[in-house]
């Protein structure tokens, strides 16, 4: 139940969730390589899958621990489509910084791992959440990735009155390594050998409008 609140949480807030930065004397070397990385991987998930950047982040303290990106698209999605392009994301992004010599001395683990790379998706329709049984959001979270969808139920405010919310509810979770391979057998991996230093880091209008100072210590809220 807990679980569920937090999970419910985090979507509610998903749209307005960026960063929360702490004010440092000296701005810490690795934080414009992760905009760089940031800025690529979100122009390419627009291209390829209409996902819209919401929000990034991760947890940098002293070295680059995690990346976190945060995507919302108004799309219906089978379970197998969520799995195939959240899958796509990570490894991505995985490659991106993987391929960024700059930022490899600051980080906390190389090759970067997918329990590192941070991708969140919300599919949505107009109004908000899809309520019909279909996958409205997945996520990483501890190597395993989450699928939810979401039912409307109602609730009761202090004052007894009632309004109707969304609810989330797991469908399924299952081991980082276990959905690759599905993927992979479907042929549907994608494959880059495209290195970081050859692609384009001209700022896409969409990541202009949002500030990437992400601090020395970006603190992101967790869901696990």
């Amino acid at each position: 139940m807990i679980k569920h609140v937090k999970l419910l949480l985090l979507i509610l807030l998903l749209p307005f969730i960026i960063s929360c930065n702490i004010e440092t004397k000296e701005r810490a070397p690795y934080i414009e390589h992760v905009h760089e990385i940031m800025r690529v991987f979100a122009n390419e998930m627009q291209e390829k899958y209409g996902l819209r950047c919401c929000g990034g982040g991760g947890s940098m303290p002293y070295n680059v621990e995690t990346i976190s990106v945060i995507f919302t698209v108004l799309k219906k999605t089978t379970l197998e489509e969520a799995r195939i392009i959240e899958v796509n994301a990570v490894e991505r992004l995985r490659e991106l910084v993987n391929n960024h010599e700059k930022i490899r001395p600051y980080l906390a683990e190389y090759p970067f791992t997918p329990s590192r790379a941070d991708v969140s998706i919300s599919f949505n329709d107009k109004n908000g959440h899809h309520t019909d049984g279909t996958i409205t959001y997945v996520f990483m979270a501890k190597n395993k990735i989450f699928f939810d969808k979401a039912e409307k139920v109602i609730r009761k405010k202090l004052s007894g009155e009632t309004y109707e919310a969304d609810n989330l509810i797991t469908l399924l979770k299952e081991p980082y390594e276990v959905a690759l391979e599905k993927v992979k057998a479907s042929n549907k991996l994608v494959n880059s050998n495209t290195t970081f230093d050859k692609l384009a880091l001209e700022k896409d209008e969409l990541i202009e409008k949002k500030e990437w100072d992400l601090g020395r210590r970006a603190v992101f809220l967790k869901y696990y």
